[in-house]
């Protein structure tokens, strides 16, 4: 049988839908699924359905509520009485909630592993098991036990389908969402942090640095506390870091729609460079080294100090005619960074950027 608690609880068997009628008898059902094959007590039921109030007629209604899924269920599930209360073997069942942390599971072992787009595949099959808020179906008693740790289960993958799509420089298409979730959990920081890092690598760091800023007023408001680490840490990278895309392929940020355009088509395929150009630009302080991204190469940041060539480098990034030369690296690696330090010494007041580049 299929069974499905992340929304209604429903049921189905070889013939269609299981007609269950009533929140009392989703309640039951749904306790025993949750546990997962180990009995669940008279006195948890108890609770699930009535509270803490529960009536003198309590376990005969239990018993009433078992034999109608008994019945309902037949053949295909089995519900047993075992003291002190009821058990249901789910081995073999098909259940929602257990596909769901297995897909999780899944997503977030890759993203460890740093396969972003299996990641993101496996996130986005594990959140498209839901149809609702869980257990919406169930007492009141029940979803005020059980709702919170869906709730949270459900953002942890949300928040991992995001991050692999960041990964994948999805970051424009990222924003509206990011900024509903932000909006409905505004005490969230690990939601706050994605939304910064999607509005810096898009280009928009004023509006990376007011979002800090607002979540540092209403943890203050309303918790008396400050941001946290991972807060802190999202701000530090927003401040010390130009707000240009880290990766080939994810778009590039620029001063203007035509200077991206520009600066994008040029840089096509270019911007890994090989190891002895890195170290001959990093000796003549053209770039220097920023910090390594997720999948474990060096970033590159371009000097924004006066160049050795006398002149301070447009918005501490690099000219589109410097990216024009990135073929000649491949052949002859000295003779582009040379043509890399001349490029980026003249203040020809161009504002094109190029990723930063990575061996």
């Amino acid at each position: 049988m299929r069974f499905r608690i992340l929304g209604p609880v429903e049921v189905y068997g070889a013939s269609g839908r299981v007609r269950l009628t009533g929140t009392k008898a989703h309640t039951v059902l749904a306790a025993l699924l949750l546990a997962e094959g180990r009995v669940v007590p008279d006195d948890r039921l108890s609770t699930l359905l009535w509270g803490w109030h529960p009536p003198a007629t309590a376990g005969a209604q239990i018993y009433t509520y078992i034999s109608r899924l008994r019945k309902a269920l037949a053949p295909e599930a089995v519900i047993e009485r075992r003291w002190p209360g009821y058990l249901m073997a789910t081995a073999g069942q098909e259940l929602d909630h257990r596909a769901f942390a297995r897909l999780s599971a899944e997503g977030h072992r890759q993203l460890e592993e740093r396969h972003f787009a299996a990641a993101a595949s496996s996130f986005r099959a594990a959140l498209g098991l839901w149809r609702g808020t869980a257990l919406c179906s169930v007492t009141d008693f029940m979803a005020e036990s059980e709702q919170p740790r869906f709730l949270q289960a459900r953002l942890v993958a949300l928040e991992g389908r995001i991050t692999a799509e960041l990964e994948l420089d999805r970051h424009g298409q990222l924003l509206p969402e990011l900024q509903r979730l932000v909006e409905e959990h505004p005490l969230r920081e690990s939601l706050r942090v994605l939304l910064m890092r999607a509005l810096h690598r898009s280009g928009l760091r004023g509006e990376a640095m007011a979002i800090f800023h607002q979540g540092r007023r209403i943890f203050n408001d309303e918790l008396g506390v400050g941001p946290g680490p991972l807060l802190n840490d999202a701000y530090t990278e927003v401040i010390q870091e130009p707000p240009v895309a880290e990766r080939v392929g994810g778009g590039m940020a620029a001063e203007s729609p035509s200077s991206f355009a520009a600066a994008r088509s040029s840089m096509a395929g270019r911007a890994m460079l090989p190891e002895e150009v890195l170290r001959s630009l990093v000796a003549a302080k053209v770039i220097r080294p920023c910090r390594r991204g997720a999948d474990g190469r060096m970033r590159y940041a371009f000097q924004t100090q006066p160049h050795p060539v006398g002149a301070v480098h447009t918005s501490g990034t690099v000219a589109a005619s410097v990216a024009r030369h990135a073929e000649t690296a491949r052949r002859t690696p000295a003779a582009f960074t040379s043509t890399a330090t001349e490029a980026v010494g003249r203040p020809d007041g161009t504002h094109s950027v190029m990723p930063r580049s990575a061996p």
